[in-house]
Order: C-alpha cells, then sequence, then structure tokens
C-alpha cells in the first residue's frame, strides 16, 4: 500500500483546514482496523499497515436533532445507517462503517457495550477516565457528523461511497474480480473439514447460526463448482469436493409409490428441490471433473422425481417425511423449475430420454395449468425456470418454452427500479417491501441472463440487449452488498466476509445462498457478455 499516493490523491480532492478533523484508519490484516484523529494536514501513516483510509469530517450536528446532550437509555439518534458516524463529547470519532460494524446504534438508541467495545482500537484502552463516562453516565454530548473517504490498499487508491466502492459501469473486468475474490476468500473459509458450509454468520456480533439448508447447501455447492470452472482456482474444488461428499452423505434409499429409489434426507425431510439442486451440483461435478462416481446416485434421484408425478404428469410431492413417508402439503413455486433444470442436465451425463421426458411434462403443467391464468402482477419471477426453460429448448424446441420465458422475463425487468429511487443506492433493485435485498435480486439477474442466452439461441438480440442491461442494473446494486478489503476493516473475521454477498444495505449478515445467488448472476452475465452483445 502507498501511503504517499493515498496523501496526494487526499490532498487533492479534498478541502482541509487547520480545524479540519480527519480521522486515519489501519489495518493490519488481523483484528479490527483501529483509528486515529488528527487535525489539519497533520495527519500521519500508521505503521506496518496492510491498507489505510483517510476520512475527513463534515457536517457535524447534534445527534438529537436538537441538542447534543443525549440520554443513553431514552434518546433516539437522528441518524442515517453508513452515513453517519457518531462523535462522543469532543474528541472521540467514530466513523459510520464502525457504527455499523460494532453495533454502536440499536432500536435508535446508543449501545454502550458496543462503545466500550471499539475504544481500544482508538488508542484508548488506558483511558480509564473515557471508560467511566461511557460506563456511568447516563447523559452525553452526542454529534453525528459524515464524511469524504478515500481507501488506499494492495489494488491502489478509490473513493468510497458509505464505505464501500461505486462503480460507473459494469464491465468485464468488475464482474471477473468480483467472482475471483469470492474464489479466493469466502469460498475458502466457508466449508468445514467435513464439508459443511458456515450457514449464516453475523460479522457485527461473530455470531454462527445453528440452522442449516441442504438446498442451499447444494445451490453454493453449484456456484462453487461454476467458480473453479471459471476461474481455475484449485482451492475452491477441494473444498467444494468437501461439500458434495456432505451432501452424498445425506443420501438415503427409499420406497415411494412402491418404487426403490433415492433420497436427499436431511432432519427426516425430502424435498423436491433438494434432489433438483443435488442433481444440479453432482452434474456440474461431473462437467468440471469427468468423475461420474456419483451417477448412479443422480439416477436415483431422478427416479424419486418420476416416482412423485401424478396422473396429470407434475411432479406432485414437494415435500415428505422420510421416516413415515407421509406426504406434507408444502408446495413451492421455484421447486419445479429447479426439477426441470436438474434433469435436464443429468441427460447430458446419461443420455435416459426419460428424463427429457419427465421435465417436458413439468414443464407443460407449468405453463398450460399452473401459470394459465397469471398476469405480469402474480406470475413468479422464477429464475430457475428460465435456467430451465433454456437447456430444454435446444433438446425439445418448442415456441411455448420460449413464450412463457419471455413473458416471465417481461414481468422481471417491468419490476425494476430504474427511474429516480427512494434511495438512490436502490437503483437497479426491484419493486418488493422493505429495504431490497441482494438476493432477490440476485436471483432476477440470473434468470435474465438465462433468458439473454434463450434470445441468442433464437436470434433475438433485441430481448437479448434488453436483458443483459437490466442483469447489469441489477448486479450493480448487488455488488453494493459484496464484501471486499475495504468494507471489512472494522470486523474481526476479515477473509470469511471478503467475497461474500451480505442480506440489504442496512443488514450484514452473510449466508451461504447469498453469495451463491449473486455469484451464479456474476457468472451468467459475463458468459453473456462475452458473447459480444452489450
Amino acid at each position: 500500500m502507498s501511503w504517499e499516493k493515498l496523501k496526494q490523491v487526499v490532498q487533492e480532492e479534498a478541502a482541509i483546514q487547520d480545524k479540519t478533523v480527519v480521522l486515519v484508519s489501519a489495518d493490519h490484516g488481523s483484528g479490527r482496523a483501529s483509528v486515529q484523529p488528527f487535525r489539519g494536514q497533520a495527519y500521519q501513516e500508521a505503521a506496518e499497515a496492510e491498507a489505510m483510509r483517510i476520512d475527513v469530517v463534515k457536517n457535524v450536528k447534534p445527534a438529537s436533532g436538537a441538542q447534543a446532550l443525549t440520554s443513553v437509555s431514552k434518546t433516539k439518534i437522528a441518524y442515517t445507517p453508513r452515513k453517519h458516524g457518531l462523535l462522543i463529547g469532543e474528541e472521540l470519532y467514530f466513523l459510520p462503517d464502525e457504527v455499523e460494524a460494532y453495533g454502536m446504534i440499536v432500536k435508535g438508541k446508543l449501545n454502550r457495550e458496543a462503545l466500550l467495545h471499539a475504544l481500544p482500537r482508538h488508542g484508548r484502552a488506558d483511558d480509564w477516565h473515557t471508560y467511566k463516562e461511557l460506563v456511568t453516565e447516563e447523559w452525553l454530548h452526542v454529534h453525528v457528523f459524515e464524511t469524504d473517504a478515500w481507501y488506499g490498499g494492495e489494488e491502489g487508491v478509490r473513493p468510497l461511497f458509505r464505505g464501500r466502492r461505486t462503480h460507473e459501469e459494469l464491465t468485464e473486468s468488475v464482474l471477473e474480480d468480483a467472482v475471483r475474490t469470492a474464489a479466493t476468500h469466502y469460498f475458502q473459509h466457508a466449508v468445514s473439514s467435513q464439508g459443511q458450509f458456515v450457514y449464516a454468520f453475523n460479522p457485527v456480533t461473530n455470531e454462527v447460526s445453528t440452522a442449516y439448508n441442504m438446498l442451499r447447501h447444494a445451490g453454493t455447492v453449484y456456484a462453487m463448482l461454476q467458480t473453479y470452472a471459471h476461474t481455475n482456482e484449485a482451492d475452491v474444488l477441494r473444498h467444494a469436493e468437501k461439500a458434495v461428499r456432505f451432501l452424498v452423505r445425506h443420501m438415503e434409499p427409499v420406497t415411494v409409490n412402491g418404487r426403490s429409489v433415492m433420497a436427499l434426507v436431511h432432519k427426516d425431510e425430502i424435498k423436491l428441490g433438494g434432489h433438483s439442486l443435488a442433481l444440479l451440483a453432482l452434474s456440474q461435478y461431473i462437467d468440471v471433473t469427468g468423475d461420474k462416481q456419483f451417477l448412479p446416485v443422480m439416477q436415483g434421484l431422478a427416479e424419486w422425481m418420476l416416482a412423485t408425478q401424478d396422473e396429470t404428469k407434475k411432479f406432485a410431492i414437494h415435500k415428505m417425511s422420510f421416516k413415515s413417508g407421509k406426504t406434507s402439503p408444502f408446495t413451492s413455486d421455484y421447486y419445479p423449475g429447479e426439477a426441470i433444470l436438474g434433469l435436464v442436465r443429468l441427460y447430458h451425463h446419461d443420455g435416459d430420454e426419460r428424463w427429457l421426458d419427465a421435465a417436458e411434462d413439468e414443464a407443460h403443467y407449468l405453463i398450460n395449468d399452473r401459470d394459465r391464468d397469471a398476469d405480469k402482477q402474480s406470475i413468479p419471477h422464477d429464475h430457475w425456470l428460465l435456467y430451465a426453460l433454456n437447456d430444454l429448448y435446444p433438446l425439445r424446441p418448442k415456441q411455448m418454452y420460449v413464450d412463457h420465458a419471455y413473458f416471465i422475463g417481461e414481468a422481471i425487468m417491468d419490476a425494476q427500479r430504474l427511474e429516480k429511487t427512494e434511495v438512490p443506492e436502490w437503483h437497479g433493485s426491484y419493486d418488493m417491501k422493505g429495504t431490497p435485498r441482494s438476493t432477490p435480486t440476485a436471483c432476477r439477474s440470473e434468470g435474465l441472463s438465462a433468458l439473454a442466452a434463450l434470445a441468442e439461441r433464437v436470434g433475438d438480440t433485441d430481448m437479448q440487449r434488453r436483458c443483459i442491461e437490466a442483469a447489469k442494473a441489477g448486479i450493480l446494486f448487488q455488488l453494493r452488498m459484496q464484501y471486499r478489503r475495504e468494507s471489512v476493516m472494522f470486523y474481526d473475521y476479515k477473509p470469511l466476509c471478503i467475497g461474500a454477498v451480505h442480506t440489504s444495505l442496512g443488514s450484514y449478515e452473510i449466508r451461504n445462498d447469498f453469495t451463491q445467488h449473486s455469484v451464479s448472476s456474476f457468472l451468467g452475465l459475463l458468459k453473456q457478455m462475452h458473447n459480444g452483445t452489450q
């Protein structure tokens, strides 16, 4: 990292006066970054830092809106997450990113424990006067402030907006970097020695979820193997192979409607979606390794699907108990598309036409029955079905597959936020309740890239272009939530977070499927952009 280059950029772009407060953050690789305040041009480099950040303080105002005197237990802080930092007293500055990373404001009020947790990183480990004030006093003088920020690390110097990098446009190199960052960090830290993923992790509290979901396990294996195919990162394959073995260990023989088949079982549950994504992951495993050792297991999973077809030829069981064999009334909008895709991918490895017949039967049911009366407001934004129809069409070319895929795609594009948005950072996301989230956007980006591929197959360059542009806008939104070195400076476990995608702009938890869907969307769009239509 070049301190001189960082300082030069800041001096050229920031108006720093003698009384201007400048905050210098130093990332030493492990642990949370330290922060040191300076006045005017006197700010200095931190020794032996791997990366540094300079924030120039501006727009200081009372935290409660009217006055600075703040009740710790009662006063609501008037602040915007990632925009406002906290000034306690006259000299203790906590950056906007620190406020979020330490959880300094909870339900609008100050969190004493978080403030105390951050003190040592501000050179105040022995400042008993400040400790006493934060521990004992109910009333504190608190201001909020904004900053202009620049980050200097191994990639050079870049300005930050609310702690994150921004992109003027989405290029192939930006997408390549996003994929490789996930490959070299998150995917190599998220898998245990037994092959199980860290399902969910909150870097603010360092809490690890005890929940688990085998569908999301299989989907993440698929994304890892896609990533390996694209990057050739050997360590990604090594960790993915552990996760594959974990997946296969959860396969059990079972009887359904008098037929002996195989099932993916987790916590006594068998799900159509689990079988479908397992087929997808194991098919991708064959694609990248040439190893067909799991093909019999895959065929057993597909036999389960065929055994659950009813008289209409749809997959009638979406969820059942392994022990009792009792079926659940639960149905998912997305399992059928996953199932079609998994069966088509399996067909490519064993050539059994029964898989294509079953895939077609399900596609016909979805198009002619389930979605028959749907309009743009009610049709599911089903990215899995868009993947599936793109894969099914060249093998069983029917116009209704193209027509239905276009119908779904138009509904997705109609729901995208592209005009002036309530929050500028929401541009490219989709209409949904509350704060837009990364993963629903990523799923739609995946679907649009698949639809672009289908449009390319049928020679419709206009639809291909529209899908690519919409996916680009969606992915620019998603990238705001991909953790990078500059956005994990104030966390403890940085390597797990770097490259991962968190929930939303206001929620910082990572979960394996959040990164799965974003990385798959990056790769899908990269393929389309590389094909030349931009």
